[in-house]
């Protein structure tokens, strides 16, 4: 009998020895089972397709985790959205016109003498700059009774705006080109075009009449003599403008036009006298045109010309930018490649007490 117990118990323990052989296939279903009862394995389960047994299993669970899961990563991802938004500031900004067209009086528009007319420009801002006590200012040509400078509408970047000038028409005729450009409140000068440099302008054809006489505009016009004044001299721009002149009419096929000193003295004296008596025009504050002080320095050529120009050479104002000016100036530019002239006189001054800082004059003749 003790025998027969000792048996038992020995088949026994060969029988429990033996289980461990059953079990595995019951311990490989058990991951994918508490995988859908478990939060931290979740993400890793719903992500890889092969962890899922079935279908029917895995939607569940990842609909919880998966807005668990993006309400974390939600947070950290909307704070810098913000940082876009600031407009830049004015010391950042750009500022750039764009010329949209003429609105009124067109290019060679036919007007009699004395007429008062409306010029308007359809100009948009180009920039980045928002355009908030801005003006327009006089930079060359004729002023055709136009104050200066003119208040700009105000316009945000990408506006489309009208400008519009009242002028009237000189009392003898010919042709009258007006430019302008415009200035922020911090003084600087811009345009339109190449480098922001060029001016819009107003170009009109004046009729002539038997008795211009009587008419306003016309006659000798006086005025004070000039006060004097203290302007300072950049003879380095002066040699600037003389290089970049003849290496553009060398890129032109132009011969080089030779330096004058007499023609210097023409142009100084006009340079001096817009500076000191704070104006920015052709004729002198004394009447006199660019034909008569040429020959006042014992030139007398009757296809003299002329330009000039404004600008601070603190924004821009320097040799090159009044030289960049008068290249993307139609008037100017034709002044500078002419064929006629075979020398040049060049006067530059500076003044801190007036409207532009520096004055500019170029004399073309052939003496």
């Amino acid at each position: 009998m003790k025998r027969l117990c000792l048996f038992f118990l020995l088949f026994l323990t060969a029988c429990q020895s033996a289980s461990p052989q059953v079990t595995p296939p019951t311990r490989q279903a058990l991951p994918s089972i508490t995988a859908t009862h478990t939060e931290a394995p979740l993400p890793t389960a719903t992500r890889n397709p092969t962890a899922s047994p079935s279908p029917t299993t895995s939607p569940v669970p990842p609909t919880t985790t998966s807005t668990n899961t993006a309400t974390a990563s939600v947070t950290p991802s909307g704070t810098p959205s913000p940082s876009p938004t600031p407009s830049p500031s004015p010391s950042a900004c750009t500022n750039k016109a764009g010329f949209f067209g003429d609105v009124t009086i067109p290019d060679d528009t036919l007007l009699p003498q004395g007429e008062t007319f409306v010029k308007t420009w359809r100009v948009r801002n180009e920039g980045t700059c928002i355009w908030d006590g801005y003006h327009l200012v006089y930079v060359g040509g004729y002023p055709l009774g136009a104050s200066s400078p003119q208040p700009l509408p105000y316009a945000a970047p990408g506006d489309v705006i009208d400008i519009s000038i009242t002028m009237n028409a000189p009392g003898n005729g010919g042709t009258y080109i007006s430019e302008w450009m415009f200035m922020s409140t911090n003084g600087q000068l811009f345009g339109v075009g190449l480098g922001e440099r060029g001016p819009i302008w107003a170009k009109i054809v004046v009729q002539w009449l038997q008795n211009p006489s009587s008419l306003p505009g016309n006659g000798a016009e006086t005025t004070s003599t000039p006060s004097p004044c203290t302007t300072e001299r950049n003879p380095g721009y002066e040699d600037t403008l003389l290089t970049l002149l003849n290496q553009t009419r060398a890129e032109n096929g132009l011969p080089a036009l030779v330096r004058d000193a007499r023609l210097d003295q023409a142009a100084l004296t006009h340079s001096q006298d817009m500076a000191c008596n704070d104006f920015v025009d052709h004729r002198g504050s004394d009447g006199s045109t660019w034909f008569d002080r040429v020959r006042a320095v014992g030139i007398d050529d009757s296809q003299a010309r002329e330009n000039i120009y404004v600008g601070n050479p603190a924004y821009g104002g320097d040799a090159q930018g009044a030289f960049s000016w008068w290249m993307n100036s139609p008037p100017h530019k034709a002044n500078i490649l002419n064929t006629t002239a075979t020398a040049v006189g060049i006067g530059y001054v500076y003044n801190a007490n007036s409207t532009y800082g520096g004055y500019y004059t170029m004399v073309f003749a052939s003496p």
